[in-house]
């Protein structure tokens, strides 16, 4: 069976913070009228009311979840030469974008950032 790219970008939503507050009462909403042929993905902050959007090859990423595992272990830290990553789900409150990132297990910096 297939995780949609909204089921996929939800699941990881209930584990993620807003930076704003801190909590982690995130909501994707979808707007589908704007006339632009695909949905754009909104998440907003229950809490606090902040609004987030997320990044375009997040959204492609979500919807590959396979291939994000094969990514995933192919994957070397440029910093330690270790190959156990991660992959995490985060948004920003400067560029007000959620997005996946890729991190490294063993020393924890971060390898790659799917904006």
């Amino acid at each position: 069976m297939t995780v949609s790219t909204v089921d996929q970008i939800q699941s990881d939503l209930m584990k993620t913070a807003c930076p704003s507050c801190g909590t982690k009462e995130l909501d994707l909403r979808l707007r589908c009228d704007l006339g632009q042929g695909e949905c754009l993905y909104l998440i907003k902050c229950a809490r606090c009311g902040t609004n987030y959007a997320v990044a375009a090859q997040t959204k492609r990423l979500a919807s590959h979840q396979p291939t994000t595992e094969d990514l995933l272990s192919t994957l070397t830290c440029a910093h330690c030469a270790s190959t156990k990553t991660e992959l995490g789900f985060q948004c920003d409150l400067t560029s007000k974008e959620c997005f996946y990132t890729i991190t490294c297990k063993a020393c924890g910096k971060p390898i790659k950032e799917y904006r």
